[in-house]
């Protein structure tokens, strides 16, 4: 039952992951890896600020607002400069 239950969650964290890449090239036509970057960087995060001694809510709330930043920060909506846009 544990090993249905954690194939069941990897494959909708793989499917958030691939809507999130599918909406963003629809949209800008533009092939955005960075997102994957930060969805890989949050649980870390979240680690490392409860390893710190933060509470869970602080924790979950600090990292919840440094991955929206990160989002932002690079967002793809952006000019990109033309050397790194793959258009098809």
């Amino acid at each position: 039952m544990q090993i249905l239950l954690n194939g069941t969650i990897q494959g909708l964290l793989i499917s958030l992951l691939a809507i999130g890449f599918s909406i963003v090239y629809n949209s800008t036509g533009i092939i955005y890896v960075a997102q994957g970057a930060v969805y890989a960087i949050s649980p870390f995060l979240l680690l490392s600020f409860m390893k710190c001694g933060l509470g869970t809510p602080f924790a979950v709330f600090f990292t919840f607002v440094i991955t929206i930043f990160r989002l932002n920060a690079h967002s793809p909506f952006r000019q990109p400069h033309p050397a790194f846009t793959f258009r098809t």
